[in-house]
């Protein structure tokens, strides 16, 4: 390679550094983090785990349709999920930041994926299923808050 070609590729190198720098400032200042808000979705979400334990509580063990294994596992992944939502607001109320959040948000979103999975065989009853696609349109709103971090749960049952 000649010296005229070092040259350009150096200087190529060099403007896509400034430029993804430039790239990546403006992509922070389009996402800045809100704590609050977070605090406030992860609250949200607390209330509607609470809410489906609820009305499980209400419904029989044996209902048609249902498993008492699977309705087990999805009463202790629902009680995990309040528990970990609960932690999770407190740090956020506590001005934690996304980075140091974002594990739990991240275990908050595997457990009600878990759950999920879980209540297939364990709930027959349709307003606890509306009720559970409340919580997944709560946690990819959760989601798209801590956006560089963490993928949105799938919809659908």
């Amino acid at each position: 390679m000649t010296y005229l070609g070092v040259t350009r590729t150096a200087f190529s190198l060099a403007a896509a550094v400034i430029l993804l720098g430039e790239a990546s400032s403006v992509a922070a200042e389009d996402d800045p983090w809100d704590s609050k808000r977070a605090a406030a979705v992860t609250r949200k979400l607390a209330h509607q785990i609470s809410e489906i334990r609820g009305d499980l509580e209400k419904t029989p063990p044996g209902a048609p349709g249902t498993t008492r294994k699977k309705r087990l596992e999805l009463e202790a992944g629902l009680r995990l999920a309040r528990n970990s939502t609960g932690h999770l607001a407190k740090q956020l109320e506590a001005g934690k930041g996304r980075e140091e959040t974002l594990p739990i948000a991240h275990q908050i979103q595997n457990i009600i994926r878990e759950t999920r999975k879980d209540s297939r065989q364990a709930v027959a009853s349709e307003s606890i299923w509306r009720k559970i696609d409340t919580v997944n349109d709560t946690t990819r709103e959760l989601a798209g808050i801590y956006s560089r971090g963490l993928e949105a749960v799938g919809a659908g049952h």
